[in-house]
This record gives C-alpha cells, sequence and structure tokens, in this order.
C-alpha cells in the first residue's frame, strides 16, 4: 500500500510588494514586511510625491481622491 503524499504550500512571502503610481508619472514598487500597519504604509509611500494610484500585491487597486 503506498503512503498518500500531500505536497506542501510554500510559506508565504514576509514581504508584501506595493506599486505606487505617483501624479508626476513615476511608478515605483516598494517591499514592506506584511505587519506593517496601514497608516505607516500609507506614510511612508506620500513621502515620495503626491499619490495617484497604489497597488497591493493581491491585485487590489485604490486610487487616491485627488
Amino acid at each position: 500500500m503506498l503512503a498518500k503524499v500531500t505536497p506542501k504550500r510554500p510559506e508565504p512571502s514576509p514581504l508584501v510588494r506595493v506599486d505606487v503610481a505617483y501624479a508626476d508619472g513615476d511608478t515605483l514598487a516598494y517591499f514592506f514586511p506584511r505587519s506593517i500597519r496601514i497608516v505607516d504604509l500609507n506614510t511612508r509611500i506620500a513621502r515620495a510625491g503626491r499619490v495617484r494610484k497604489v497597488a497591493l500585491g493581491t491585485g487590489c487597486l485604490l486610487s487616491s481622491p485627488n
């Protein structure tokens, strides 16, 4: 009788990729720890200028109201 083998799921990366489109046309990719709070994430990506769009690693898109 053969033993049943279950494939092991890969562990999620400790980092999440965040793509940011800035108002001046530049797009930058950042890697942050998954444990970062949204407030801290927002503060860090806003330092480079006015943000137009943010794409999280899950594929969802967030747009700023401006």
